[in-house]
């Protein structure tokens, strides 16, 4: 059925990447009918690309918010979940393991067993850090084992919007150029090809989002990173 060049919708989700379509995965999940608006394709940014690791904590993950441990924790808690719910071992390759943590030194190690709980992680007795840790070939001061998961990124995001589309989500092809609205409200989102009106907007754009900057006249303080990664 072709979609009509202007609709309205409850939610209009700007961004086909991880966060807008599991966005309208949760909203679709309430009940809601929501819109993700994508302008290439699904995934198509970091969300297709990105290692898919799962890690509550980094050794060296300094945040002196204390933001952003919570956080972590909740969202790799909410994972495990939704692997059960979607199938996520046969869907998305979800695949959970544990990962040792290492220290060089005496003092690396102090470090190390300090941030355990922070780093949801249970200290490995000296003795046996040989066995569960066969990969090292050299002496380690210390060692934490910490649970951990690894996912195909695009396929989590490929199932998850099949999953809300599933519940009344659905998807438009189309590039979102501009807001509809007021000087302090919005009304939904102006296409190329078309006006979708909205109750709520939602911008899940990435580092895109830095040209809503000018849609909104608000600085988005939002940049790439690049980074690389070998696949064997």
């Amino acid at each position: 059925m072709p979609v009509s060049p202007n609709q309205h919708v409850d939610v209009a989700i700007v961004g086909g990447g991880v966060v807008g379509v599991a966005i309208a995965y949760f909203l679709a999940q309430r009940g809601l009918e929501p819109l993700v608006i994508e302008g290439t394709e699904v995934a198509h940014g970091a969300s297709g690309k990105s290692a898919g690791l799962l890690s509550p904590g980094l050794p060296h993950d300094d945040d002196e918010t204390g933001v952003l441990p919570p956080l972590i924790a909740r969202s790799v808690a909410l994972h495990g979940a939704l692997a059960e719910l979607l199938d996520g071992p046969a869907t998305y390759d979800y695949t959970p393991y544990t990962t040792c943590l290492v220290a060089r030194d005496e003092e690396e190690a102090a470090h190390l067993h300090a941030r355990a709980e922070h780093l949801h992680a249970e200290p490995i007795p000296l003795a046996e850090i040989a066995a569960r840790c066969p990969w090292l070939d050299q002496p380690v001061a210390g060692a934490l084992a910490q649970p951990t998961a690894q996912i195909d990124s695009a396929k989590f995001t490929e199932r998850l919007l099949e999953s809300a589309k599933s519940m009344g989500a659905s998807l438009r092809m189309g590039r979102a150029v501009g807001l509809i609205g007021g000087e302090d409200y919005v009304d939904g989102v102006e296409l190329a090809d078309g006006v979708v009106t909205a109750e709520v907007t939602v911008l899940a754009m990435g580092p895109w989002s830095m040209r809503a900057a000018a849609w909104l006249d608000l600085p988005i303080p939002v940049r790439p990173l690049k980074g690389q990664i070998v696949h064997l």
